[in-house]
């Protein structure tokens, strides 16, 4: 099933370009379709509103949020949280990632990606998690705020691991 992603984000697109053909079919079916498209730009008005939130983090990135593309890495390292937190800050302010929001208490850094022709827009996330006996877990979540990413999301992950990498070698 490789391609059953990219199966589906097509039949969406067909199912979205024939659904309003078949509602102005019938006796009140704009109605139905204004609706649907208010709820739409009402949901992504919210998303854009409230995206620069930390506290949103759970919600744009649940499981059962089936309106945000996701993607989420998981990284072992052996130094400790502190140590890994500020080299991480390091390396997303060398590597040009703007829109940096660094919460120190909770060790969590959002980085905003601005829109593209690619994107709606994307958060990181970056978290770290004191393991115990000096060692850490990053833990690397990435949200589109779009159904399907055109590969955006992996792009990204793998250009950020891949600086994080990097950013330890002399």
């Amino acid at each position: 099933m490789k391609y059953g992603k990219h199966l589906l984000a097509i039949l969406f697109i067909v199912i979205i370009g024939i659904a309003p053909t078949y509602l102005l079919k019938y006796e009140g079916g704009f109605n139905y379709l204004l609706a649907f498209g208010l709820v739409i730009l009402a949901y992504q008005a919210v998303s854009f509103i409230f995206r620069s939130n930390l506290n949103w983090k759970d919600f744009y990135t649940s499981k059962f949020n089936i309106l945000t593309a996701k993607q989420t890495e998981y990284l072992n390292f052996e130094i400790d949280q502190e140590t890994l937190f500020e080299k991480a800050k390091e390396m997303l302010a060398e590597n040009g990632y703007k829109k940096l929001i660094v919460d120190n208490d909770r060790h969590l850094i959002l980085v905003k990606e601005p829109i593209s022709f690619k994107s709606w827009g994307e958060n990181i996330y970056v978290t770290l998690i004191d393991q115990g006996n000096g060692n850490s877990q990053l833990i690397y979540e990435s949200v589109a705020f779009q159904v399907y990413t055109w590969g955006k999301n992996e792009d990204n992950g793998k250009k950020f691991l891949q600086n994080m990498e990097d950013s330890f070698t002399i």
